[in-house]
This record gives C-alpha cells, sequence and structure tokens, in this order.
C-alpha cells in the first residue's frame, strides 16, 4: 500500500482535515484543550501529561500530524535529548493502527490508554530512533531547534527554508517537519517535532498555528505539573527535616535526662557517699572490737546495705558520666564465647539450656573489649532473669552486608507492648530490687560503638534483644 493511497487514515489518528476553515480550526482546538484538561487532571505525574500531549498531535480528534517526537532540554549538558515519540512505523503500521482504531470506534481517551505501555517500551523503533535525535543547545546557534525556543514559537523546516536541522532531517527520513517550542517558567523545557512521515502532506500555516496554540496550552500543562511535582518534592524535604528535627530534639531530651542524673550524681556523691562509707567503717571497727555475738547480725546488715548504697551511688555515677572506650582489634566470636562462659554456671544451675550459633571463620572488630562485654553480660543476666523456671537461651551471629547483627533471644515471660520501647530508660524497671540501669548502660556502650540495641518480642512468647554492629572496612572475617 502507498502513502498516497491513505488520505484518511489520520481522521483518528493521524492526518487532520484540510478543509476546515479557521473557525474550524478553533473549535477543534477548543475541544481538543478540553478534553486533553480531562486527561491531565488524571494524569499522576509529568510523564502522563507528556503522553497526553503526544496523543494531542497525532490524534485524529487533535492536530493530526502522523508522527510526534518529545525532545527534553537537559540544562545540565546543554543538549536536547529525544525521549519517545507516537506514531507509525511505516504505511502498514499505519494502515493497521488506522484499522483498528476505526473497528473500535477509539476516542482520544481510549488511544491514550491503549499507547500507554508503548512510551515506556524502550525497545520500539520508533522509541529507538527519537532517542537517536541529540541536538547541542547554544544559544546563538542557527538550528530550526534552538531557533523555536529562542523566539518561542512553532517553525517549519523545508530543505529550502534556510534553517539549519543538524542532519535530523535525514535521521527522520522527511523533507519537511514542524518544531514546537514547550516553555515552563520562561525557561526552555523542551520540543515537540512534528511530521507527516505517512502521508506526506505538507505542514500548513493553519497547522503551525494549531501547533503553536497547543503547544503553549501543553507548556501551561506541563508547567503547573512540573510546579506541583516541586512542590512534593519540598514538602517531602521538609517531613525528612521534621523528622530529623524529632530526633534532635529526642537527642536533647536524652542528654539533658543525662545531664540531670549528672547533677543528682553529683549531689549525692558529695553528699551521701562520704557518710555511707563513714558508717560502713565504723560498722567493720565494731564488728572487730565488740565481744557480743548478738549484736554481730545487726553490724551485718549494717556493713550490707552501706555496701549496697555504695553499689548504687556508683551505678548513678557511670550513667552520669560517658564512657571513653579503649578500642582494640577484638575477636567478636572469642569475646562472645567468654562472656557466655561467665553465665553458663548461673544457667546450669536456673535449669536453662544456652544454644550459642555462631557462623564459620571469625570476625574481628574494633571495640572496646571490657565495655562491650560488660554490656554483653547485662543483656544475658536480664534474659535469665525472664526465665526463673528455666528455658532456652539463644545467641545468633549473623552478617548482613556490612552490619554484624548480634540476637539474645529468651523463651521468658516476655515483656508487654508498652514496655519494649522504655526497658532501655534509665531507671525504668518492673523488678522489685533493681535500679533499671543495665540495658541502658548496654545501649549507651553499643551506640558509642557506632551500633543500636532494639528490644523485640519474639515467636515464643519470650523477648528478643537485637544488637547491630557496623563492620570497620579495615576488620573483617578471618
Amino acid at each position: 500500500m502507498r502513502a498516497q493511497d491513505l488520505p484518511n487514515i489520520g481522521s483518528c489518528f493521524w492526518a487532520h482535515d484540510q478543509a476546515r476553515g479557521r473557525w474550524g480550526r478553533m473549535r477543534l482546538l477548543f475541544n481538543l484543550a478540553s478534553k486533553l484538561n480531562q486527561a491531565f487532571l488524571r494524569a499522576q505525574d509529568l510523564d502522563d501529561i507528556l503522553y497526553a500531549i503526544m496523543v494531542g498531535v497525532t490524534a485524529g480528534e487533535g492536530l493530526g500530524f502522523n508522527r510526534a517526537f518529545l525532545v527534553r532540554f537537559d540544562k545540565d549538558r546543554q543538549v536536547l535529548s529525544g525521549q519517545y515519540a507516537l506514531g507509525p512505523c511505516d504505511s502498514e503500521d499505519a494502515s493497521r493502527i488506522w484499522s483498528t482504531i476505526n473497528r473500535n470506534g477509539l476516542g482520544l481517551f481510549q488511544i491514550l490508554e491503549g499507547v500507554r505501555d508503548h512510551f515506556s517500551d524502550k525497545d520500539h523503533p520508533l522509541n529507538r530512533l527519537a532517542r537517536r535525535i541529540q541536538i547541542p543547545f547554544s544559544p546563538d546557534s542557527s538550528s530550526v531547534f534552538v531557533r523555536a525556543l529562542r523566539e518561542q514559537k512553532s517553525v517549519v523546516y523545508r530543505k529550502d527554508s534556510g534553517f539549519d536541522a543538524l542532519g535530523i532531517e535525514d535521521l527522520l527520513a522527511v523533507q519537511e517537519f514542524a518544531v514546537a517550542p514547550l516553555i515552563c517558567e520562561e525557561q526552555p523545557f523542551g520540543l515537540i517535532i512534528a511530521d507527516n512521515f505517512v502521508t506526506g502532506n505538507p505542514v500548513e500555516e493553519g497547522d503551525l498555528e494549531d501547533l503553536q496554540l497547543f503547544a503553549g496550552f501543553a507548556s501551561v500543562a506541563v508547567g503547573k505539573t512540573k510546579m506541583c511535582e516541586d512542590l512534593e518534592k519540598r514538602v517531602r524535604q521538609l517531613q525528612s527535616l521534621n523528622e530529623q528535627l524529632e530526633q534532635k530534639k529526642n537527642m536533647l531530651v536524652q542528654a539533658e535526662r543525662h545531664a540531670s542524673v549528672g547533677r543528682m550524681a553529683d549531689h549525692l556523691f558529695h553528699e551521701i557517699r562520704n557518710p555511707v562509707s563513714s558508717i560502713g567503717g565504723m560498722a567493720k571497727i565494731l564488728k572487730k572490737k565488740l565481744n557480743a555475738p548478738d549484736l554481730i547480725p545487726y553490724l551485718d546488715i549494717i556493713l550490707d546495705q552501706s555496701e549496697r548504697l555504695e553499689r548504687t551511688l556508683k551505678a548513678v555515677f557511670d550513667v552520669a558520666n560517658e564512657p571513653v572506650l579503649n578500642r582494640e582489634r577484638v575477636n567478636l566470636y572469642q569475646l562472645i564465647r567468654s562472656t557466655v562462659g561467665l553465665m553458663k554456671g548461673e544457667c546450669d544451675g536456673q535449669g536453662i539450656d544456652l544454644n550459642l550459633d555462631l557462623p564459620s571463620g571469625e570476625i574481628v572488630l574494633s571495640l572496646d573489649g571490657a565495655q562491650f562485654q560488660q554490656a554483653f553480660l547485662n543483656i544475658l543476666k536480664n534474659s535469665m532473669e525472664a526465665m526463673p523456671d528455666g528455658g532456652l537461651l539463644m545467641i545468633t551471629v549473623v552478617r548482613v552486608n556490612h552490619i554484624i547483627e548480634i540476637r539474645v533471644t529468651d523463651t521468658g515471660m516476655g515483656m508487654p507492648r508498652g514496655h519494649l520501647n522504655r526497658a532501655h530508660e534509665p531507671f525504668f524497671t518492673t523488678k522489685i530490687q533493681a535500679m533499671g540501669l543495665g540495658l541502658s548502660m548496654a545501649k549507651r556502650i553499643f551506640e558509642l560503638h557506632g551500633g543500636n540495641l532494639c528490644i523485640q518480642k519474639n515467636r515464643t512468647g519470650g523477648t528478643s534483644v537485637v544488637i547491630t554492629l557496623p563492620m570497620d572496612e579495615s576488620h573483617g572475617i578471618d
């Protein structure tokens, strides 16, 4: 089938009615603008807007060009770069599409839905052709493309027009095409290149006027959509900033809490520790010198309670003062094994089975071994206290990318959900004879190592404590 045998093919997709007059064109443009405005309102993003514009340029209900190419302006590279195109690849393709549209009576919206997948198909021959369009952008260039952007009006390229097409006419295999600028906020957004590749119909003056008006309407739609996308981006940035502010606020609250504890610790040390030490010292002297067996139990109580007070004061002092890490290369598995070994006897006596699951190889990290061990001991003790009647204590280590995860899981009584997020707060405890500082101190130690501590409810109803540590690039698995 020859191109000249297709005079009516565009009545639904490409070529428009050449007989319409000025008022007919105005009415068509008004109807097109009305219909595309509905499509724009349905659009989810900028790509949807651009798809609708391409359909408007090529549809029979629209401007009726055979093909349309969208070219975007890349400000960083200073180049006009083709993105995608819409239209037939040849006359047979044109005939097939026309038959489908005519047979099914497809309108503008149905066509838009039908060709949506075409735009995302990078392997489609027309899209591959579009991506070959690469036009250097220079404000003083004499090319037809830069002129259209500079003068902000549609231009027709013909071999005898005196314009430079930079070889794009050969790439598109046409002697004539129209170029319409897309301008957003007085800045170039891109171009629409439209031609009649199949029918060979010339681009008339009326066609150019229609394209100019349509490009102006399309530019407004693109500009509004870009503005909305920019606003959404700024909203997301504000949300991110708000989250950061919340985190910093929590850090400030935490810092103030530690500062308050520090002030309290100083006061306690000055006002209580010396008298308590004196009481304990006097009780020891009396115990040695008194020859009264019936008073010894009372002196033992005084000694025990004064020592307890001193331990409490030391714990408060440790919370109030930031620990200083003395890092060294430490074999993590050996450290975990030795820490678990310290608790083995208590576990056996309490009927708790220990299950240690360490992957093959060894992991060497930069740690303060003593403080890490103390923090890990605090976690193990909490897990054991949750299983007074025995149970299973599992310690597993896994490596995910550059993160080491240590998971301590017990089959104990578990925690109420409301307590999970508070369990590592200083002085929060549900135990009668406890200060609630063990998990708080452990969390601080792991955070100083660049890691974190998270408490979760597990499937057995017990509790899992998850410790994460970063893997130093200079260290690793030996």
